[in-house]
């Protein structure tokens, strides 16, 4: 299973952590954190729109220092 929090770092409280616990409990888990900005937000949604293009069949046309950005996008997540 695999699920995102988006939420301020006020937010974590010690009942958020709690919740992590009882939501994964006996688990290891892995916890990535990362600021949110514009930018990343933007590049995220040009690599899905690439990709849903691409799947449904149509040419899209990027050159490739596109993906190569869309991909160190995806790795520093």
């Amino acid at each position: 299973m695999t699920t995102t929090f988006r939420l301020n770092t006020d937010e974590m409280t010690p009942a958020f952590f709690d919740s992590l616990k009882l939501l994964f409990q006996g688990k290891e888990i892995e916890i990535i954190a990362r600021p949110i900005d514009s930018e990343f937000e933007r590049e995220k949604e040009e690599y899905a729109q690439a990709l849903r293009e691409i799947e449904a069949g149509n040419s899209y046309p990027i050159n490739e220092s596109f993906w190569d950005k869309m991909h160190a996008s995806i790795e520093a997540v």
